[in-house]
């Protein structure tokens, strides 16, 4: 996973995202392009330093390896990437589709049900768990599957107890931070989904085990009208 958030900022940041924010201009700029916006123009040395300071300081190997990868490539480190990226696929290939003989994937779409308004300045890469897919090329659809419920969904001590997961900095700003973003009680009937990814050139598979799945589940009341008729009861 970290290896494919790394080709997906190595490719899409080649260009310092000149080519992202260009149709942009005055407009004030959505928190979530803070990070692209921003480091791909600091100097080499200052970027570097930082990301050495993530590593040793904050034991935080994840977001250090894909903050140093924040910036412009010539045309020939583009093309190298594109062979990485292409070297990436065929690995993915052959050790999910290929060693297990699945039909399909079915995946959280983000570590969050949500992300509340003015916390996405430094969260984008968050986006990598369906990013990665964007990376391998699978088609990929959201079924919604049930809501947050603050009387099952509390973080338990158990869970605390297994451990950081994934970066170190990500972990501590979603859950241990003095406000942490996963709350529960305030996250209390957000929608909570599940990506069905499938195969290259599979769209139309995905669509019809998005279908399976969806009558799997049964009613949940999803679909328009159901967010007023849950908090008018």
């Amino acid at each position: 996973m970290v290896e494919a958030g790394r080709l997906f900022i190595a490719l899409s940041g080649a260009d310092k995202y000149e080519t992202l924010l260009s149709h942009v201009g005055p407009d004030p700029k959505d928190l979530s392009l803070f990070l692209p916006n921003v480091i791909p123009r600091l100097p080499a040395l200052i970027r570097n330093s930082i990301a050495l300071c993530l590593r040793v300081f904050f034991k935080d190997s994840v977001f250090s390896r894909l903050f140093v990868n924040i910036h412009g490539r010539t045309v020939k480190d583009y093309w190298a990437e594109t062979v990485s990226r292409d070297k990436y696929r065929r690995l993915f290939y052959n050790q999910v589709w290929e060693a297990h003989g699945f039909d399909g994937l079915i995946c959280p779409v983000n570590a969050l049900p949500v992300i509340g308004h003015g916390t996405t300045r430094d969260l984008s890469v968050l986006g990598f768990a369906t990013g990665v897919y964007n990376v391998v090329d699978h088609p990929v659809g959201i079924v919604p599957v049930t809501r947050v419920d603050k009387a099952k969904d509390t973080l338990s001590d158990t869970w605390r107890e297994s451990g950081v997961k994934g970066s170190s900095l990500m972990y501590g700003k979603i859950y241990e931070q003095r406000e942490p973003l996963y709350d529960a009680t305030k996250m209390h009937g957000i929608p909570v989904a599940v990506q069905v990814v499938g195969r290259s050139w599979e769209d139309e598979k995905v669509i019809e085990m998005m279908k399976v799945v969806d009558a799997a589940l049964g009613d949940r009341d999803f679909g328009p009208g159901a967010w007023g008729r849950k908090h008018s009861c």
